[in-house]
């Protein structure tokens, strides 16, 4: 049974066994795909994005339900890939969990006080939230801080104590810079990255549009510049 094989293969990245996940992962996402039956396509293309076949991830998405459909016709799959084991920004990602340690959505570590920063509309209506950093270590959110709801970001202050937080960049983004966004699109566990560059700046730089291409899972996810450093959420 598919889902029973994805759930497994869940089940095996949690609990530390990575290559056995992989291997799983790359079965599902060998499985062909069936246009009438779009929840076994997305499984698939979820599983594809797991395992690294990120061209098999955008077709198998693409004939998901239409609202999925929609979004995975604008991923970027020549800018998509997994951090490697050493790349710093892979430490400061985490999957932001709900109360049933359900993913939905991203975040990014901050300093080495537990603070994460995320979408505000990745938590809205939550009131009870966890982290999972890439090393697969559940935290509670203890609290948080809305700032300004209007710009659609909060802190989340956690007990992930002493864990590398993302390196803040010291100038603005500007036209042409390349950006790379590390999260979990599609509620992957698997950190995945997807690159490419700003081509039109908003209200003074505060904001920015680039061609990369956002999947849901990715909101609340660090934006990171060409030298690692922090320059934005989505």
């Amino acid at each position: 049974d598919l889902r029973a094989k994805y759930e497994w293969a869940k089940n095996q990245k949690l609990g530390g066994d990575d290559a056995g996940a992989l291997r799983i992962f790359t079965e599902i996402a060998e499985e062909p795909l069936d246009p009438g039956d779009p929840d076994k396509n997305y499984r698939v293309g979820v599983a594809s994005l797991e395992a690294g076949n990120f061209e098999k991830a955008k077709q198998a998405m693409q004939q998901g339900s239409p609202m999925n459909a929609l979004g995975a016709r604008s991923l970027r799959t020549e800018g998509m890939k997994r951090p490697d084991p050493d790349d710093p920004v892979l430490a400061s990602s985490v999957e932001i969990l709900d109360e049933s340690l359900e993913n939905i959505g991203s975040g990014v570590l901050v300093g080495k006080e537990g603070k994460v920063l995320t979408a505000a509309h990745v938590v809205a209506e939550k009131t009870k939230l966890f982290v999972r950093d890439s090393a697969m270590k559940t935290s509670p959110v203890l609290g948080f801080w809305t700032g300004q709801p209007e710009e659609d970001l909060v802190i989340l202050q956690t007990e992930a104590l002493d864990r590398s937080g993302a390196v803040l960049s010291d100038r603005m983004p500007d036209l042409g810079d390349t950006i790379k966004i590390v999260g979990h699109p599609a509620q992957t566990i698997s950190v995945i990255s997807s690159e490419g560059s700003i081509h039109r700046l908003i209200d003074g730089g505060v904001r920015a549009c680039s061609n990369v291409g956002v999947f849901h899972g990715f909101s609340g996810s660090g934006v990171f510049n060409s030298s690692g450093q922090l320059v934005g959420v989505v």
